[in-house]
């Protein structure tokens, strides 16, 4: 039964081969069309249109020139009349020295050690047995791990290529010339909005400018790509996880240039299609104009917040905090209105000399068009606000409860009079039974007042609340 057993084997694989066909390689030069889609998230959908000259019946082809952070199972590929694609195959163990040490056990090597009296190369054949935990070679009479010296092979193993390899099998009814169009989502590829918002001298005007980051660590470069960025939430299945080589990226700014993208809206999201065609190295980012809007009205205030613990009286000194500034841009509305893409923004003042001095960076929340961005770029170091607790009462059962009284000093050493927007937090089924000025309820568990100071004056808030357990 073992000849054929044998036999059937052979026959199998030499029908295989057979149907496998001409290896062609697709030349990424053979490309007509690179478009990419990239999302927010760090992922990417790609198309790549080359053409090949396929002959008739079965070939192998393979496209190097792609994501090694390809999502498995993603891609597909997309021929002429009259090509039929039989299987797609992932190969991407690329040539690496682990890879090649790993693939080449069992194999053949060349140990190289140099002479310690004429520092001439010496070089002894051996077999290579093991690379888990250490190398394993075999020589003619011995055994050794971790040889001194540097392995030298034979030749390249199998399955290994400098680069990220798919292969497809088709089948093709004639001898003609396709396109083919490969289509994938990958992980390596993603942008982020960056803003920049310089105030006026009175920080009641402002200028806006949007700039779109976007990052490949694929391990394959975009040329000539037509590149779409889309920004809002889309659901993903599975995410790719980022690799070693994507958390080791080097990242290479370039200068934003060129016209803003076009926008328009996809379904329920925003694409932003940059113009031209773009060029973007593995490993690096590069920087492109996402909007520019000019005279944005600021309206500046300041926010203390605070509450949340009520305690016993200890003869605790009061707590002593400044206000976050806030700066609250109005969005244009009407024609030509922009939204806001979600993004860091950075926030630059003019000194009394026009030099630009940050002041500040807070995120921007992905805004429609007409919306209201607020940013929060520190504190004010001119205002002072100082919280004490005045009183403090516990009764228990059957209807137990706490009450405690609060006086809130707010100083202001400024030139000019100011609000600060007082807020403080309650658990709980709250009351507030006597205060200096009114509040308004923010939130089921938020009371804010509004407190005015004077210029180099003072200014107190007193409150006492039953919180009800």
């Amino acid at each position: 039964m073992r000849v054929p057993i044998l036999a059937a084997l052979l026959s199998a694989a030499m029908a295989a081969n057979a149907a496998a066909g001409e290896t062609i390689a697709v030349d990424p030069a053979a490309r007509s069309g690179l478009a990419v889609t990239v999302y927010g998230d760090g992922f990417a959908f790609v198309r790549d249109t080359r053409a090949v000259d396929l002959p008739k019946g079965p070939a192998r082809l393979t496209f190097s020139a792609v994501s090694r952070e390809m999502v498995a199972a993603s891609p597909w590929l997309e021929a002429g009349k009259g090509v039929r694609v039989i299987t797609l195959d992932q190969d991407f163990d690329v040539l690496t020295p682990d890879a090649l040490l790993r693939r080449a056990v069992g194999g053949p090597v060349l140990v190289i050690r140099s002479h310690p009296q004429t520092g001439e190369d010496q070089a002894e054949p051996a077999t290579l047995l093991a690379v888990e935990q250490g190398v394993v070679v075999r020589y003619r009479d011995r055994i050794e791990t971790v040889p001194p010296g540097r392995l030298a092979f034979p030749t390249l193993p199998d399955g290994l290529s400098p680069a990220p390899t798919l292969s497809a099998n088709v089948e093709s009814a004639a001898a003609a010339r396709q396109p083919l169009t490969l289509s994938y989502l990958t992980g390596g590829l993603g942008w982020s909005a960056d803003y920049v918002v310089t105030l006026d001298e009175g920080s009641r005007l402002a200028h806006l400018a949007g700039r779109a980051s976007v990052t490949n660590t694929t391990g394959s470069a975009l040329t000539g790509a037509s590149v779409g960025l889309i920004a809002g939430r889309v659901n993903r299945v599975a995410a790719p996880a980022p690799s070693p080589r994507a958390m080791r990226a080097e990242m290479m700014a370039a200068p934003a240039d060129g016209a803003p993208p076009e926008r328009e809206a996809v379904a329920d999201l925003h694409l932003y299609r940059l113009a031209g065609t773009v060029n973007l190295d593995d490993r690096q980012t590069r920087q492109f104009p996402l909007l520019d809007i000019a005279d944005l009205t600021v309206v500046r205030s300041y926010v203390s917040e605070g509450g949340g613990v009520w305690h016993p009286l200890r003869g605790v000194e009061p707590a002593v905090t400044h206000p976050r500034v806030r700066l609250a841009v109005t969005v244009p509305v009407g024609e030509g209105a922009q939204p806001f893409p979600a993004g860091a923004a950075r926030i630059f003042s003019r000194d009394g000399k026009g030099e630009l001095r940050l002041i500040g960076e807070d995120r921007v929340p992905a805004t429609p068009a007409g919306g209201r961005i607020e940013l929060e770029p520190g504190d004010a170091f001119d205002i002072t606000v100082r919280r004490r607790q005045t009183d403090f009462l516990a009764a228990r059962e059957p209807n137990a409860y706490t009450e405690a009284a609060w006086q809130i000093s707010v100083d202001n050493a400024k030139d000019e009079t100011v609000d600060v927007r007082v807020i403080e937090r309650l658990a709980g089924d709250w009351k507030v039974l006597s205060e200096t000025a009114p509040h308004m309820k923010e939130a089921a568990d938020r009371i804010a007042w509004t407190v005015s100071v004077p210029a180099r004056g003072k200014a107190d808030l007193a409150y006492r609340v039953r919180l009800q357990r």
